[in-house]
């Protein structure tokens, strides 16, 4: 059984933060260069313990990947109070259950408590209702139920920052969830997620089992958690031990399951990331494009849906890095080809909207991901921001400007709803709340004459993570981009941009309004 305090938390509206080692010793004296651009890699390669371009080989065949400590290995990674292993406690789930601000935790929108029995799965608490710690914890010791926090991130800052972080390296939204399992049981049959799935087990023991996906020929789309009956996935392909400080990838599709094992439980916390990530999903996004003149292809669509083959496949990781907000045709260079081998030749019609929309769906797709995307690590968490005063602003043509946080921060082109006109958007997550529910950022009209200097700074900051170095701009290279006679209303929007920690001063100005 487990025991933990009973009143440890019961007051706290956020879990405090743990003080865990993101980032290799080589890292931190250079923190401000690294945690500005390469931190979401850095994260990467630490917890997983290879380099990006390893686990992207990984990722481009789609398959499973394990990392296992020796004995030597996971002692030190107990000893080590600032180790990933100790990123999430027994104290803190309790906490998560205990939560009283800024409202109690709830049934299955919080915290899922369940158990998997004779092919059944069997639930406890009643889905909308506030959570009862006590409760909870008795079906766990004495009941043999399983108890999965959803996203935790939320309300976790050693979990946010992981999620946060990670979401800047994949340039798509990153979530987790923790499951806690009294030994020698199950919490959830066999199933496959509509994500790319890493494990951390951080206490006790865990058997996994991976299998084929039984419906890949049938049914090749997986925009949902599916589940299946033992008779459904036959024997599977890989069977292994999971023990505290192992870490495990397994792509989208991956049928798997898992039992504790040992006589203590087992705490293991997932975090995904791709979900509706396939070349399908961004060809889908054509249809959510303002004024699209041929949403009638749709049908043709659907009939691909039901096809097996390329279409299903996940986009390259870091799609968005290769997106040029300046050179709408920089991605198709790229990625046409793989784009268009995505459908079958007799999708003819398909092709030609593809290649006449692509950069538009990837604005879409940025759009979302802006939307959806947790704050970034190092947003002031007031949220509170200065008036924008252009006289609080201190620019001079030396100024070097940039925007504040990686993939923070796109332009699109949008419909307006006064007007048959086209207006231009900034949109960004710098204010975006940490729960799930919560209003997205600001965002910022931008005049048709101020376009091509923002491009040049989203695509600065784009640079920076293909050329891997910092790519900042004076304020003088701005200012010949936009007419002479709108000087003082681009300053002003900048002040606006500054303020709202969109973009940030790096060296030759300041700002002495408290931005």
């Amino acid at each position: 059984s487990v025991d933990v305090p009973q009143d440890r938390y019961d007051h706290s509206p956020v879990l405090p933060l743990t003080a865990i080692s993101w980032w290799s010793p080589k890292d931190v004296a250079d923190s401000q260069r690294i945690n500005h651009i390469f931190r979401g890699a850095r994260m990467l390669e630490n917890l997983l313990g290879l380099s990006t371009a390893e686990f992207e080989l990984s990722y481009a065949f789609q398959t499973h990947w394990i990392r296992q400590l020796s004995a030597a290995e996971r002692n030190a990674a107990f000893k080590n109070e600032r180790h990933p292993v100790h990123m999430l406690t027994l104290e803190d789930i309790d906490g998560l259950l205990r939560r009283k601000t800024p409202d109690p935790a709830r049934f299955l929108r919080d915290v899922d408590v369940t158990k998997w029995v004779k092919g059944k799965r069997q639930s406890f608490g009643i889905n909308g209702e506030n959570v009862k710690a006590q409760e909870v914890w008795d079906a766990f010791n004495n009941k043999g139920y399983s108890i999965r926090m959803v996203h935790p991130q939320q309300w976790h800052d050693p979990l946010y920052e992981l999620c946060s972080v990670l979401q800047e390296y994949f340039g798509s939204v990153v979530t987790c969830s923790s499951y806690l399992t009294p030994p020698g049981t199950q919490g959830f049959g066999p199933h496959y997620d509509d994500a790319e799935i890493f494990v951390i087990q951080l206490l006790g023991e865990k058997q996994w089992y991976l299998y084929n996906r039984p419906d890949a020929l049938s049914s090749p789309r997986t925009p949902k958690v599916t589940q299946f009956n033992a008779d459904d996935i036959g024997t599977p392909h890989t069977a292994l031990v999971m023990r505290a400080g192992d870490i495990m990838y397994f792509p989208r599709g991956t049928v798997h399951q898992a039992v504790s094992c040992g006589d203590s439980p087992s705490l293991h916390l997932t975090f995904s990331t791709f979900q509706k990530h396939t070349w399908y999903d961004l060809l889908l996004s054509t249809t959510e494009i303002s004024g699209h003149p041929e949403k009638h292809f749709k049908k043709e669509l659907d009939v691909v849906l039901r096809q097996p083959g390329y279409i299903h496949k996940d986009v390259p990781i870091n799609f968005l890095g290769h997106h040029s907000a300046a050179n709408a045709g920089d991605a198709w260079h790229v990625f046409g080809e793989k784009a268009l081998s995505a459908l079958p030749s007799t999708a003819r019609k398909l092709k030609v909207i593809f290649k006449k929309y692509f950069s538009e769906s990837l604005d879409q797709y940025y759009k979302r991901f802006l939307h959806d995307s947790l704050p970034p690590l190092g947003q002031p968490t007031s949220n509170s921001t200065c008036a924008p005063n252009v006289d609080d602003i201190l620019i001079s043509p030396d100024t070097l400007l940039r925007l504040r946080f990686p993939k923070s921060a796109w332009m699109v082109h949008e419909a307006s709803t006064e007007s048959h006109q086209s207006i231009i958007l900034l949109y960004t997550n710098v204010a975006n709340g940490r729960g799930l529910h919560e209003a997205s950022s600001p965002y910022f009209e931008i005049l048709p004459q101020f376009a091509s200097a923002i491009a040049s700074l989203l695509d600065a900051a784009r640079q920076c993570t293909l050329a891997s170095e910092d790519l900042s701009l004076p304020y003088a290279k701005l200012l010949d981009k936009i007419p002479k006679d709108d000087e003082a209303d681009f300053r002003f929007l900048l002040c606006n941009l500054i303020c709202y920690h969109v973009l940030e001063i790096v060296s030759g100005g300041c700002c002495t309004g408290g931005c």
